[in-house]
């Protein structure tokens, strides 16, 4: 599934409350750029994409949405390969592996989303 990926990109947020962003470019030209406090500053790309293996992303569904959702718990993941584009979201609903995001984004991206998702755990 992740084989032959280009491109990584997270965003959680809203306009009001602020975006935070996650982006992995791979290939030659393999970087991490975020707007959080990069802890992990030179991984290795064999790192990233095993975690990124990890997550179940064959199973997930286009979107998630729950009931009553918190608008600033808006999330997009954008996958880009050579020859296709996978784009999941969700407003305060989440699949059930979303913990292995959350992991992925915390050591990669600097931030804890977690800390930022008031009530959602609305996990399907």
């Amino acid at each position: 599934m992740i084989k032959g990926i280009k491109r990584f990109e997270f965003w959680f947020g809203n306009p009001f409350c602020g975006i935070r962003k996650l982006l992995i470019t791979f290939g030659e030209d393999f970087k991490i750029q975020s707007n959080g406090h990069n802890k992990k500053a030179n991984p290795k790309e064999t790192k990233v994409l095993k975690l990124l293996q990890d997550i179940d992303f064959k199973n997930w569904k286009e979107e998630y949405t729950c009931e009553n959702p918190n608008s600033d718990n808006a999330w997009t993941i954008t996958m880009t390969f050579e020859d296709r584009l996978l784009v999941y979201r969700g407003l305060d609903a989440y699949p059930k592996d979303w913990f292995k995001v959350l992991d992925l984004v915390e050591k990669y991206g600097g931030f804890d989303i977690e800390k930022l998702m008031l009530e959602g755990d609305d996990f399907e």
